[in-house]
C-alpha cells in the first residue's frame, strides 16, 4: 500500500502514534512493539542517526512489519537526511497520519513506552471530556523510570500544576510531547508545532498556545508511559547526598537558545508562567555552578545558547 493512500478505519478514534528518533538506544524494539500493540499505526521518523544505529532500527521495524503480516501497512519508517529537529519531524508525521486519515495521533519519545490500556483510558476520557468542555487535549501520566532528583521537586513542579481534577482527569497548564493526545483538527485550528524550536521548548510553545487559544488541556492518571527522562547523577553536598537531572553539554545549549524564544513570544499574555520557565534557566546554571563535573564547558554552551537566542540561530548546533 503506498505511503499516500488513505486508511479506511471503522473507528472515529483511530490512533496514529508519531515517533522521532534520533540515535535511540537498543532498547528502541520494545518501545516499537509496545507502540503497535496499543495503536492503529505508527509513523517513526528517524531525523539522521548514525548509520549502524539506522541499520538496527531498520532491523527492528523489518522484525516488527513481519509480525503483522497483511497488516505491515500500519508501520511507516521515515529516514530523513539530515537532522531537521522535532518540530518539524513531528509536523511532518502529522502531515503523515492526516494523509492516511487517521483523526488522533499521539507523540512518543524514543525512550517512552505505552502500557496495556493507555489508549483505551485516553478515549474514554476524550469523550466525557469533549462533553463537558468542547476541544480538549490530553496527556498521558508520564512515570519515570529514573531515580528521583532534586529536578522532580524545585524544577518539576510546573510540570505538575493543576487547575482542576475531575475523577482522574487533572487540567494542566505544562506537560511534554511523550504521551500527548489529541485529534489532528487541533492543528488546523491553531497550527503546527513552531518549527523555529529544534529539540528543546517545543512543547511548551505548543502548550502556550494551547492555552491562548482557550483549549483545556487533561493529565489522565490511568493512561501511562514509562519514560526515562535523561540521566541523574548524584554529590555530597553540604554532608547532604543530592541526586540531579544531567543532560548532554549540547542539549544545554538548546535548552538556554530555545526557552527565551517563548518566554520573549508568551511575556506579555502568561508573565507568571514565563518567570517559570526563566527560573528552568537559573536552575540549571545553579547545577552547573555547584554540581557538574567539567562545569566550564557546561557553562560555555550555555552562554553559546544565549548568544545564539540574541543572534536568533536555529537548526542544528552543528550548522550553527
Amino acid at each position: 500500500m503506498a505511503m499516500n493512500d488513505v486508511v479506511q478505519t471503522e473507528s472515529r478514534f483511530a490512533v496514529c502514534g508519531i515517533l522521532v528518533t534520533f540515535n535511540p538506544d537498543v532498547g528502541i524494539g520494545s518501545v516499537i512493539e509496545a507502540a503497535l500493540h496499543n495503536l492503529d499505526a505508527l509513523i517513526v521518523i528517524d531525523n539522521c542517526s548514525k548509520a549502524d544505529v539506522i541499520y538496527e532500527l531498520q532491523s527492528c521495524v523489518d522484525k516488527s512489519r513481519r509480525s503483522l503480516k497483511d497488516k505491515s501497512d500500519r508501520l511507516y519508517l521515515v529516514l530523513n537526511d539530515r537532522n531537521v529537529g522535532i518540530a518539524k519531524a513531528f509536523n511532518l508525521g502529522i502531515r503523515l497520519a492526516i494523509d492516511r486519515g487517521y483523526p488522533f495521533v499521539i507523540f512518543l519519545d524514543q525512550d517512552s513506552q505505552i502500557l496495556e490500556g493507555t489508549i483505551r483510558h485516553l478515549k474514554d476520557y476524550y469523550d466525557a471530556l469533549t462533553n463537558q468542555f468542547g476541544n480538549v487535549v490530553l496527556t498521558c501520566n508520564n512515570v519515570e523510570t529514573n531515580q528521583m532528583s532534586i529536578d522532580n521537586f524545585l524544577l518539576g513542579y510546573y510540570h505538575r500544576l493543576r487547575l482542576a481534577n475531575t475523577n482522574g482527569a487533572s487540567e494542566i497548564i505544562f506537560g511534554i510531547n511523550s504521551g500527548l493526545f489529541l485529534k489532528v483538527s487541533i492543528f488546523h485550528q491553531i497550527g503546527f508545532f513552531d518549527e523555529r524550536y529544534f529539540v528543546d521548548g517545543v512543547d511548551h510553545e505548543f502548550f502556550l498556545r494551547l492555552r491562548k487559544n482557550s483549549i483545556r488541556v487533561f493529565m489522565i492518571k490511568a493512561a501511562t508511559i514509562q519514560h526515562e527522562v535523561g540521566r541523574t547523577a548524584s554529590v555530597n553536598w553540604a554532608r547532604t547526598r543530592i541526586v540531579f537531572r544531567v543532560h548532554s553539554k549540547e542539549r544545554y545549549y538548546y535548552i538556554f537558545r530555545e526557552t527565551p524564544k517563548t518566554v520573549v513570544k508568551y511575556a506579555f499574555t502568561f508573565p507568571s508562567l514565563c518567570m517559570l520557565l526563566s527560573l528552568n534557566l537559573v536552575f540549571s546554571l545553579f547545577k552547573a555552578i555547584f554540581f557538574f563535573k567539567g562545569r566550564i564547558q557546561y557553562l560555555l554552551f550555555m552562554s553559546r545558547g544565549l548568544v545564539d537566542f540574541v543572534r536568533n540561530v536555529s537548526g542544528s548546533l552543528d550548522s550553527t
